[in-house]
């Protein structure tokens, strides 16, 4: 009991202390801002975070870091979110084996469990991907519905004699809400088979492509952050001086100092 409450305590504090070292920051003097190739003092957004973690992932940069993939995919507000996942997967835990004789009032408790998870999904929208987003909150309510549907039946059938309870579950009530369950189940696996292809980025080229769609990521001067905007409404002005910075030089000091 020790070493599982040990376990259940110190592997959580562990995962958050790992994310909290190790995720991306704006700067070593403020976490919020960061320093541009020119030097100049910059908001430290979300865009600029997701593309450090990315880096951080390429096991071919100086900045890999292993412990990235515990925070990746996940926004720079919920970065911790893993924590957030393992103390409701305890939750439920817990409920199924505490519970285990009072099968009604465990599946009321877990589906209350779920079902906040579900809205913690919608309100915070921890992941990067909104499609990920889409899909970890419809395979939450798809499980809520499952242990509703399953309260339903065994309400339904509870209400006959031993022998008649078997032929609910068969032919009565019992079949047809279970049909149902499988029919829902089925609907949200295909949802979420066609979010997971959609995301692919072969197929994201290829939608871009059959649309005509073009991007450039243009620097904007006055807030110095680059952005990612569509061929017709770039202004494709090319700034020589700043690209030498960026491309030629930063590179350059970057190999220098991890040289040294």
């Amino acid at each position: 009991m020790v070493l599982l409450v040990g376990f259940i305590i110190c592997v959580p504090l562990v995962t958050w202390r790992l994310i909290y070292q190790n995720k991306p920051r704006g700067s070593t003097e403020h976490s919020d801002y960061a320093f541009d190739f020119e030097g100049n003092k910059v908001k430290f957004t979300n865009e600029m975070y997701n593309v450090r973690v990315k880096e951080m992932l390429d096991n071919k940069s100086t900045s890999y870091n292993p412990w990235s993939q515990l925070f990746a995919g996940y926004t720079r507000a919920w970065a911790e979110y893993p924590i957030f996942v393992m103390f409701l997967k305890v939750l439920i835990t817990l409920a199924v084996v505490w519970m285990f004789e009072a099968k009604i009032r465990q599946s009321i408790l877990v589906g209350v469990i779920t079902l906040a998870w579900a809205a913690v999904l919608k309100i915070a929208s921890p992941y990067i991907s909104n499609e990920a987003d889409y899909t970890d909150r419809s395979s939450k309510l798809c499980q809520v519905f499952a242990l509703a549907m399953s309260l339903g039946a065994v309400l339904a059938c509870g209400t006959y004699d031993a022998a008649c309870t078997e032929v609910c579950f068969v032919n009565g009530d019992g079949f047809i809400i279970g049909i149902t369950t499988n029919v829902v189940s089925g609907i949200v696996f295909v949802y979420q088979f066609y979010n997971m292809v959609m995301t692919m980025h072969f197929i994201i080229e290829w939608r871009n492509n059959r649309k005509g769609d073009f991007f450039f990521t243009e620097h904007n001067p006055a807030s110095r952050l680059d952005t990612k905007l569509s061929a017709m409404s770039a202004s494709l002005i090319y700034d020589l001086p700043r690209d030498k910075k960026q491309r030629l030089w930063g590179p350059f000091w970057d190999g220098i100092c991890v040289c040294m």
